[in-house]
């Protein structure tokens, strides 16, 4: 008995420290976030749609990008009161630090009929996976990247249908406005919400269909009537359903060959992705979604068993929307992680199976240390530099547009440049950051193209020879423009190297 009663203390010290550990990152991370200001390469994206906004341009009818327009919109917001991110990194560091918090909920209650030191461990593993799904989250999703906030919001959406126990249509208005506010961010994120509601759901909610009805058909309901009230007033709604929809239901989901169900099912995609991250935290998530599905099963028969898979297969065709199979694509499945824990430790699953449990810990604790991570020093130079870069060159083109009166030009940036994000300027579109793909998506595309290159008096570049523009664009471009500037741009004009401004030649 004593040896266990040690066995146990030492357990509990070490879910403590490996909680602290993850959760000092957490704070280190959310710190970066904020502080540095850093930006994906498809965030700078997203921030000169939200500049293109200000100035009076149409979302996918004048520049394409294939989001909703929750994003843009936060951007649009950010560079209207501060003039840059800030709005948008401090949003994601708050998410960021919330996040664990929104975790660690739903399983308070549930752990209150445990004994003290239960209690303790269950806790502190709480806390410590709680703390690894956040970084994994951040790893992949942080930089201002879309999947972040809408991880955040789905577990707010759970939270909030798990916690608020009466039904009432302010709950379902509340449900409504989160929904809203999370496919306005990220689309697929809506299947994952279903998963949710398909995973928490048990017999003392009612018959499965009256809970879906109550905690997802309705608030769909009002997030959809929200939703086009929105985009009919801020002029959005008919690029919305002729333009982007078009393009994602028609384009999008179906630019590969292999059916998006069957790319769903390559199940091994998402090991290898949370594995790069921490193969211990990998082994978990499965040793988990085996632990809760055999328990609930066991305690809820074949019914559970459908559930399971139902919510599965939903996180796993958000995943494979995504298209490209990027890191930031799998933080979709971030909230059924979350779920999983919940029902796990709600239905008693994790109690059930105490060697198993303690497998489990002894490899959050593995986690914890693999991962940590206190200083993003490097990574704060290095995106100062590039930020410094960009905006000496948005400083350049802008005032040689404005000297020159010019209203418009093309970019050939190779995509994760960003001096674009930072002009005041925008650039042509639809197509601005100009994915060889998505060009062959729509006649309109490729007819827009033409006829800016045809008529646009600058254009901008990060390389002559940009391995990335086809040949035939290059040979229009060598006799048609310049790096010789105009008697407009000033004397003292200097080339923004390592970029350069093309000028039309004046014939």
């Amino acid at each position: 008995m004593l040896h266990s009663d040690r066995l146990q203390r030492v357990m509990v010290w070490l879910l403590g420290a490996g909680a602290a550990l993850a959760a000092a990152s957490v704070l280190s991370r959310a710190w970066f976030e904020f502080s540095s200001g850093a930006l994906d390469g498809d965030a700078l994206i997203f921030q000169t749609v939200g500049r293109g906004i200000l100035n009076g341009k149409l979302p996918y009818a004048d520049l394409f990008e294939s989001k909703p327009p929750g994003i843009f919109l936060l951007h649009a917001l950010s560079l209207a009161l501060f003039g840059h991110q800030f709005l948008v990194k401090s949003i994601q560091a708050v998410a960021l630090l919330l996040l664990p918090i929104l975790i660690v909920l739903p399983v308070l209650g549930a752990m209150k009929r445990l004994s003290g030191f239960e209690q303790r461990m269950m806790g502190l593993a709480s806390v410590l996976f709680a703390c690894l799904l956040t970084l994994y989250t951040a790893d992949q999703a942080g930089l201002g990247l879309t999947e972040s906030y809408a991880a955040f919001l789905t577990l707010l959406f759970l939270n909030v249908a798990v916690l608020w126990k009466q039904s009432s249509w302010k709950k379902i208005a509340a449900l409504g406005c989160i929904m809203l506010l999370t496919v306005g961010i990220r689309e697929p994120f809506l299947l994952v919400l279903l998963a949710g509601m398909l995973l928490l759901h048990t017999e003392d909610d009612g018959l499965l269909r009256h809970f879906l009805r109550i905690s997802f058909v309705r608030p769909a309901a009002v997030a959809c009537v929200i939703g086009i009230v929105m985009l009919t007033a801020l002029g959005y709604l008919g690029p919305f359903f002729t333009v982007y929809l078009p393009h994602m239901i028609g384009f999008h989901i179906h630019q590969y060959d292999t059916p998006i169900l069957l790319r769903s099912l390559e199940v091994w995609r998402v090991a290898q992705n949370i594995g790069r991250f921490s193969w211990p935290l990998a082994v978990s998530v499965l040793m988990l979604w085996i632990m809760a599905l055999v328990h609930s099963a066991r305690s809820h028969g074949t019914s559970r068993i459908l559930q399971w898979v139902a919510a599965t297969v939903c996180v796993l065709i958000a995943i494979a929307i995504g298209g490209d199979f990027y890191g930031h694509h799998f933080v979709a499945a971030v909230p059924l992680y979350a779920a999983l824990w919940w029902v796990g430790v709600r239905d008693g699953g994790m109690q059930s199976y105490r060697t198993a449990s303690a497998v489990l810990a002894c490899l959050l604790i593995t986690a914890s240390v693999s991962t940590v991570k206190i200083s993003y020093a490097a990574e704060t130079k290095h995106w100062r530099e590039r930020e410094r870069e960009f905006t000496y060159v948005a400083l350049v083109l802008d005032d040689v547009m404005d000297r020159c009166k010019l209203d418009h030009y093309l970019q050939f940036v190779t995509r994760g440049g960003g001096p674009y994000a930072y002009a005041h300027h925008s650039p042509d579109g639809p197509l601005f950051v100009h994915y060889t793909r998505f060009m062959s998506a729509l006649p309109r595309y490729t007819r827009a193209f033409n006829e800016s290159l045809q008529a646009v008096p600058l254009v901008l570049m990060d390389n002559l020879e940009n391995p990335d523009l086809k040949e035939i664009i290059k040979v229009f471009l060598r006799p048609n423009f310049t790096t010789d500037s105009p008697a407009c741009a000033g004397e003292h004009f200097v080339q923004p190297l390592p970029y350069y401004i093309l000028f039309r030649v004046q014939n």
